[in-house]
């Protein structure tokens, strides 16, 4: 279902289990990267942030856009946990709208 494919950006450490990063960048399959990615993106989540996230363009009507995520894996576990519940919650039907 709709639903389940965006789920798999909350289970992103799960499914990378066996590699065990410490960070992960993730990126919709619809971004292409013209470039390398900027130095803030590649360094990992600074000490006391859960997650790093980007604002949506200004006329999407959901503040943070989920295509782009970086995340520590100890870090973004009860951020990723609530966003999931959020979603599942049947309120949402777009991941988007889920962080609000």
């Amino acid at each position: 279902s709709h639903v389940s494919t965006m789920r798999l950006k909350m289970r992103m450490f799960e499914l990378l289990e066996p590699l065990r990063p410490q960070t992960l960048v993730y990126l919709d399959a619809d971004i292409v990267a013209l470039r390398s990615l900027p130095p803030v993106l590649t360094r990992g989540v600074p000490a006391g942030c859960t997650i790093m996230m980007t604002r949506e363009r200004w006329y999407v009507r959901h503040k943070w856009s989920a295509g782009l995520i970086v995340a520590d894996r100890v870090a973004s576990n009860g951020f990723m946990a609530a966003w999931g519940r959020e979603l599942d919650s049947g309120k949402h039907s777009w991941d988007q709208s889920a962080l609000a």
